[in-house]
């Protein structure tokens, strides 16, 4: 049959919205912060420890590439299966599927649509990020009165509980996908954080629990004496930075705000949460998957035209990547033994099918830096860069097998070739390693002008560059590596190990009802999922709480169950655009403020102030 000019032109659109779909998964892989760009940080700015410019290449490629050769175990369980749909891949196909599809009637208006969202984001994200900083965190209660120290604590986005507080910046607004993620799994995550901020915190504070009025903010993710003073770390570290035991005798006990304390508590009981929900909900799904892994939906039947990623690309992988990686321990001052690092890619691959299925559902990624910091310092205790060097590849490696995985899984929708979807997401790995050894030189050096601003020394004004998650990942690597767990669970932190039983326990509560009544919404009730919400701050501000939860209300039920014709023509198209303006828009605003912003600042006034953007400082 000859082929018709229509025919023609459709079968060169779908070939150009794939390598378009290429092209974006490579740049977004290029653009991934590296975890452990982190270790290279702290090392530069507290413990003295400076590595070279291929060793320290060598850690991110390691640590983001490992990952990878986990990706072919998991793709008969989450990749063919239909109800393994992760989410966030929902809006990915949306947004290419508007830019380059012609055939349907209603694509013109949809690309008008993302157009005109796309640049309307991209215009208005100038407000919250460079001329009213205010916009990010609307502390209410500081509006009123910034004197009033119980206000600073209810109202802050950043150094309180976020009650009431109102972001209107989508960078906030969109932390958990508000538009995307699944309404039962918002109302799950958004659950946990109010609770935990709105209801538990507040009273806690009003009990002066674990001393929680003496601190600076309670849920700060710093550390402290007894005095409540700021714990100096350099004092109880040896020259080769292992615990001064000595030192530490004479310091000792550390102090953490309490939420930060409860925080780890939450992330113990996540862990265990998760593998009791999965066995539980998913165990039938999970045997169905392995014991019949061809799959004869229409996804799948297409996708036979493609040659699966051949297992010999994921045995080089992990060969390379890990010989790499036993080299690079074995020879720089990381503390890290060559047992220590085989143990951390073991976790990886324990916890790889739960998480993986949390995610596939709920778009929820919950991560193992807490299991692995307290493993790494129960073995290998008063080494602070060994721990985090542990946490970072046992972290990773999991993490970067379910983004591979996720790619796979929009491959599977776009019908993009495997091959071709693993080669672009390693390659872009490897050029944003490069991006991220080259930002992170940038930023550290003197000239730069930000040290002080990451190291705590000074604060930015503007709330822009606190070190919020960069100071979270130093105080662990002393919690966990320099004083390790024994140490630190000895006196009143004990009860935290009680998060793992009642972790494990929460799942059944749910499950019995649904055994009991099942047709009531006890099926929904997802454990790991709040508990996640719940442990979320301080690495979370809560200025996402009320806007967060209202934007998913808005998209999630609102729209979706009162005006589902428009939710399914253009929900996800507003996602795509909003999420791809504010992006560009970040990225030129970094532009700014090391060239034309270092010369010509942004003036002061009431949504700028010099101060607090927040108006929270009197």
């Amino acid at each position: 049959m000859t082929p018709t000019p229509a025919s023609c032109v459709r079968r060169c659109l779908q070939s150009l919205v794939r390598e378009h779909l290429l092209i974006a998964v490579l740049s977004s892989c290029a653009a991934v912060s590296a975890y452990a760009a982190d270790i290279i940080n702290i090392g530069e700015l507290f413990f003295d420890v400076h590595l070279g410019i291929f060793s320290s290449l060598t850690l991110l490629l390691t640590t983001q590439t490992l990952g990878f050769s986990f990706a072919g175990l998991v793709h008969d369980l989450l990749v063919k299966p239909v109800a393994m749909i992760f989410p966030s891949t929902l809006v990915t196909t949306t947004m290419f599927t508007t830019l380059h599809d012609q055939s349907s009637i209603d694509m013109r208006p949809r690309l008008r649509f993302f157009t005109m969202a796309f640049v309307g984001i991209f215009a208005y994200q100038f407000l919250p990020n460079l001329f009213a900083p205010t916009l990010s965190s609307m502390a209410l209660l500081c509006f009123i009165d910034p004197s009033n120290k119980a206000f600073r604590t209810l109202s802050s986005g950043y150094k309180g509980f976020g009650l009431p507080n109102i972001s209107l910046d989508w960078n906030a607004i969109a932390t958990s996908g508000p538009l995307y993620q699944p309404w039962w799994a918002a109302l799950n995550f958004y659950g946990g954080i109010a609770a935990a901020m709105y209801v538990v915190m507040p009273i806690l504070y009003a009990m002066d629990f674990w001393d929680a009025q003496s601190f600076p903010s309670p849920i700060d993710a710093g550390m402290y004496e007894q005095n409540h003073a700021k714990f100096d770390v350099k004092s109880v570290l040896t020259p080769d930075h292992s615990l001064d035991q000595a030192e530490w005798a004479k310091k000792k006990p550390l102090l953490l705000t309490p939420w930060f304390a409860l925080s780890y508590g939450l992330s113990f009981a996540v862990l265990t949460s998760m593998i009791s929900h999965v066995l539980l909900w998913h165990r039938k799904d999970i045997y169905k998957a392995l014991r019949y892994p061809n799959h004869e939906d229409v996804h799948n039947r297409l996708m036979k035209a493609y040659h699966p990623v051949p297992r010999r690309w994921y045995v080089m992988t992990f060969v390379v990547s890990l010989s790499s990686a036993v080299i690079l321990v074995a020879t720089t001052p990381l503390q890290l033994p060559v047992w220590g690092l085989l143990l951390a890619v073991g976790i990886a691959l324990l916890f790889l099918i739960p998480v993986g299925v949390i995610k596939a559902v709920s778009d929820t990624g919950i991560g193992l830096n807490v299991i692995t910091e307290f493993v790494a310092g129960l073995l290998l205790p008063g080494k602070p860069i060994a721990n985090v060097c542990f946490k970072c590849y046992g972290y990773m490696a999991m993490s970067q097998a379910l983004d591979l995985t996720t790619d796979l899984k929009l491959a599977h929708y776009m019908k993009i070739p495997p091959k071709a979807m693993f080669l672009a997401q390693v390659w872009g790995t490897v050029i944003g390693c490069v991006v991220n050894l080259a930002v992170v030189r940038l930023v550290l050096s003197p000239a730069a002008g930000y040290r002080a601003f990451l190291d705590g020394t000074q604060v930015d004004p503007t709330g822009q560059w606190d070190g919020r998650k960069l100071n979270i990942f130093y105080s662990a690597s002393v919690i966990w590596g320099a004083i390790g767990p024994v140490e630190f669970f000895s006196g009143k932190y004990r009860i935290l190990f009680w998060g793992f039983a009642i972790g494990a326990l929460a799942p059944f509560v749910p499950w019995m009802l649904n055994k009991r009544w099942p047709r009531r919404y006890w099926h929904l009730v997802n454990f790991p999922v709040l508990i996640h919400g719940a442990a979320s701050p301080p690495q979370t501000p809560t200025n996402i709480i009320l806007s967060g939860f209202t934007a998913a209300w808005a998209s999630q039920w609102w729209a979706r169950k009162r005006h589902p014709r428009w939710f399914g023509k253009r929900n996800y198209v507003l996602a795509a655009a909003l999420d791809a303006g504010s992006s560009v828009n970040a990225l030129c605003i970094f532009v700014l403020s090391i060239t034309l912003l270092k010369v010509l600042p942004m003036p002061h006034w009431w949504m700028n102030p010099a101060k607090d953007s927040e108006h929270c400082t009197p």
